[in-house]
């Protein structure tokens, strides 16, 4: 089996996608363990989207970005606390995850959400784009929402078929505790490349994470931006006090040129 994940790989290097995702998905019936990691390279190609050229190659091995210390403007909170007033039930209560408020995931066609979801393109424009060697590509944030997490909240494991980059922004997470609810990416390769930054203005450091699962801790202020297809999941811990407050979103890629 092992034999066949190299050959496949040596296919997807070669930029032979079709035949990539043609042997993924037989692969995903015979082993179920592995039946998602096909997705690494058909999550794409399904969308019949026109990419650059060198986009495809730059998809594998799975990236993380994490950006710290952003400012939070405090004026978010109230929007939030009055959108969770007029609309206390959506869709989205039923979603299987426990203790957990989300609002619908519209926000970025809401005018009282325009300044975040700007932001949040701002910097994956600027500061994400390039490390994939885009050029003549712009990201658009398709979906945004926010979600309030309690003591005990459950997450459980999925990834967004909605855009080419996810990500989560942390308006609000007591790192003080032990569990504030971490958020786990889930990768059967073992061959995570983690992009970490200090700050908005400082340069990215990267490191490779040889792991299965990537563990993150978030405090406020803390941005991880990573590839759609990563499954990913969260729980908190028993002991937070403080309500987690985080702001996921989609983005989707268009060439301009």
């Amino acid at each position: 089996m092992l034999l066949i994940y190299k050959i496949i790989n040596i296919f997807f290097s070669l930029k032979l996608y079709k035949i990539t995702n043609i042997l993924n998905i037989a692969l995903s019936y015979i082993d179920k363990e592995k039946k998602r990691n096909f997705y690494k390279y058909k999550f794409y190609l399904r969308k019949n989207k026109i990419y650059e050229n060198n986009f495809l190659e730059e998809i594998y091995p799975p990236k993380i970005f994490l950006i710290k210390n952003l400012p939070i403007n405090k004026i978010i909170f109230e929007k939030i606390k009055s959108y969770k007033i007029k609309n206390p039930k959506n869709e989205y209560d039923n979603k299987g995850h426990t203790n957990i408020y989300q609002s619908l995931h519209d926000l970025n066609n809401n005018k009282i959400f325009e300044e975040e979801t700007n932001y949040i393109s701002k910097i994956v424009n600027e500061k994400i784009l390039p490390m994939y060697n885009l050029k003549n590509s712009k990201a658009k944030v398709e979906k945004l929402w926010f979600t309030i997490t309690k003591q005990s909240g459950v997450m459980k494991k999925h990834h967004h078929l909605d855009g080419e980059l996810s990500g989560v922004l942390y308006l609000q997470s007591d790192a003080s505790v032990k569990n504030p609810g971490f958020i786990n990416l889930y990768n059967s390769d073992e061959n995570f490349i983690l992009y970490e930054a200090s700050s908005l203005n400082e340069s990215f450091k990267r490191k490779r994470i040889n792991n299965k699962i990537f563990k993150f801790k978030p405090s406020s202020g803390d941005l991880i931006i990573f590839d759609s297809y990563i499954d990913h999941a969260v729980k908190n811990g028993e002991d937070i006090i403080l309500e987690r407050i985080s702001m996921p979103w989609d983005a989707s890629l268009h060439k301009i040129s």
